[in-house]
């Protein structure tokens, strides 16, 4: 009997974390978010933001930087780009990724911690971009071709 409690309690224990990590979806309100961008600047997730694009992977980012490097401020504005480096290498991120992110002509704002960003929904390979409307979700999408962004933005 009590062998079987520890397991169950074990099992909680061990699904616990997985639970609090739930994907957003529509309709759920958007928790706040605060993240330091290339610069150590700090951001946090404010009612002015209408989009917010989830990059978890390194060839999606590579797609994306030179097409929002080619919006003009006024397309970027109300947009806020995440990128998850929690996998890479700190030693790489300091050394390389992170400078060459500051050549960029926007902000980046760096999810160093995964447990930051667990929230997110993603699918492999794709772009996670959030429609945010009055501080909650209004649409999620998946972008696989990062070049129908600017159409997806456009109002």
């Amino acid at each position: 009997m009590l062998r079987r409690l520890f397991a169950l309690l074990s099992l909680c224990l061990l699904l616990a974390p997985a639970a609090l990590a739930a994907n957003l979806a529509v309709g759920d309100a958007v928790p706040p978010l605060a993240l330091a961008d290339q610069f150590d600047k700090p951001h946090t997730l404010g009612s002015d933001t209408r989009w917010l694009l989830f990059s978890h992977d390194r060839a999606t980012s590579d797609a994306l930087h030179p097409l929002l490097a080619g919006l003009s401020p006024a397309q970027r504005q109300g947009v806020v780009y995440v990128a998850d480096i929690s996998r890479m290498p700190a030693l790489v991120s300091r050394l390389f990724a992170v400078p060459a992110m500051r050549e960029l002509p926007f902000a980046v704002w760096l999810a160093r911690d995964a447990a930051n960003v667990a929230m997110l929904p993603r699918e492999a390979g794709k772009l996670t971009v959030l429609a945010l409307q009055g501080g909650q979700v209004a649409a999620v999408h998946y972008v696989a071709d990062v070049a129908a962004l600017p159409a997806l933005l456009a109002p």
